[in-house]
């Protein structure tokens, strides 16, 4: 589509919008609209934020997957989120999902069989890129504190380090949500959204894996400890391919998921019995930070 460029003013050049386009996002005179240049290409979006997303559901036939409902609702955007119930369990599951997941959010209204649930605060989009970079510092901090606390024998304290979790589950909800609304932040959703994924399966593989430590009470074999610390470099390079991404940076994750799997490998014949549910888990963990690898280049390049 071409469009004639017009000059207004002494210096000032504008373009029309085309009518479809105006009509489709219910674009009216005096809106504000999202302007963004990016390597010679100008892109003009209808501006996040000002519309308000309100949806009913009727959830009184639901226990199982009740939380789950009320967290996808959440994820999709909606900033008004109206729940129909049955019994006072339910409601009970309602208020713990959104105590558990549901950033800024409350019952603004209490009805006989409904509830309300409202956004007390302004979510901006412009705040993804900060909370994406808390799921990778939440992350490495649990797995740095998952090998430290091991070494020392500390186990009683994993318990602590798997509640992590609930945090990366937050942060992971907030920014699928965010980028469901639309962020200006980012370019494409798709690999955006996979690697949100991602961070969020690593955060509960690490929680498992302090949870099975934990339980045994036992100190890792030396092997084992390694092997940790391995896929835990692993984990760090993450955060510059995402956030300061160059070829160097890629090279250098290539080398270290090919260290990493090679160890991993030859431990299944040097660790005890006891130890291969951790190598399990530790080999899930190496897989789905290497299974980042598309969506980042996507992302990026």
């Amino acid at each position: 589509m071409k469009r004639k460029v017009n000059k207004v003013g002494p210096s000032t050049l504008t373009v029309s919008l085309p009518t479809s386009w105006v009509k489709n996002q219910n674009i009216a005179k005096g809106d504000e609209v999202s302007v963004e240049i990016s390597e010679g290409t100008l892109l003009i979006s209808k501006k996040v934020g000002n519309l308000k997303k309100t949806t009913e559901i009727d959830v009184s036939d639901h226990k199982a997957f009740l939380s789950r409902i009320v967290a996808a609702a959440y994820k999709a955007g909606y900033d008004e989120i109206i729940l129909n119930y049955k019994t006072p369990d339910q409601l009970k599951l309602i208020q713990d999902a959104i105590d558990r997941g549901l950033w800024d959010f409350d019952i603004l209204d209490y009805g006989k069989s409904s509830v309300r649930i409202v956004s007390l605060a302004y979510q901006s989009p412009e705040k993804y890129t900060s909370v994406l970079k808390r799921i990778f510092h939440t992350l490495e901090s649990t797995a740095n504190s998952m090998v430290e606390y091991t070494k020392e024998g500390l186990f009683d304290e994993l318990k602590s380090v798997a509640m992590r979790d609930r945090s990366i589950d937050k942060y992971s909800d907030y920014c699928r949500r965010i980028l469901n609304k639309g962020s200006s932040e980012v370019r494409l959703v798709g690999p955006h959204y996979y690697i949100v994924e991602q961070m969020e399966i690593i955060g509960d593989l690490y929680r498992d894996f302090c949870i099975e430590i934990e339980k045994q009470s036992k100190a890792m074999s030396k092997d084992l400890i390694i092997g940790c610390s391995k896929v835990n470099s692993q984990l760090k390079m993450l955060y510059p391919l995402v956030f300061a991404f160059s070829m160097k940076s890629l090279r250098e994750f290539e080398k270290l998921n090919e260290e990493s799997g090679f160890f991993l490998e030859q431990l299944q014949s040097k660790i005890p019995l006891a130890e291969i549910r951790y190598l399990c888990i530790l080999c899930q963990i190496s897989r789905a930070i290497f299974e980042c690898k598309s969506a980042i280049l996507t992302s990026v390049l």
